[in-house]
């Protein structure tokens, strides 16, 4: 039986074999994303993405890449990886293509918590991500629970229920 420790180092060797403007979104999360303990059911599911967990996702995930999708309509049940692949694709754009982020919750509550619990994990957890937002103070106007400035980009958090979150920001 392989350790873990020589399945993370051959894990590790393979992805950086792989070129940074290269990847996909699927392999981008493969490559770089770290899963935190809160957010798994099984503290035992924490660390480097995997697709072969939620391998539905692959093909949903690399359809960011293509430049012939212009829209991605995803009908799910609840607990099936959704937030993760939203999660994966702003992780992917922040880190690989900078770009003006908006991602939009339904209520103000659940855009404040999943900017607490999903995304501010995300960045502390993921080396990739932390390396560019670096140790940010949270009174800082650059880092906010609805905003954070990257280079390159900027990422913001809307609600539908509210107009005002929504108007005059230009997206890709």
């Amino acid at each position: 039986m392989i350790s873990a420790a020589i399945q993370k180092a051959i894990h590790n060797g393979l992805q950086s074999a792989i070129p940074e403007t290269a990847l996909t979104v699927s392999k981008w999360a493969e490559k770089f994303r770290v899963v935190s303990a809160e957010r798994v059911a099984d503290p035992g599911l924490a660390g480097f993405w995997r697709n072969e967990r939620t391998p539905y996702l692959v093909d949903i995930m690399d359809a960011v890449n293509d430049p012939t999708i212009n829209e991605i309509v995803f009908v799910k049940s609840a607990q099936v990886g959704g937030t993760e692949f939203i999660n994966n694709v702003i992780g992917y754009y922040i880190h690989i293509d900078p770009a003006t982020i908006l991602y939009i919750c339904e209520t103000d509550l659940k855009a404040t918590a999943w900017s607490i619990e999903s995304f501010a994990p995300m960045i502390r957890d993921t080396p990739a991500l932390a390396n560019i937002f670096g140790i940010a103070k949270t009174r800082e106007a650059t880092n906010r629970i609805e905003s954070k400035a990257f280079a390159g980009g900027h990422f913001a958090l809307a609600w539908a229920t509210s107009p005002a979150t929504l108007s005059s920001r230009p997206v890709r």
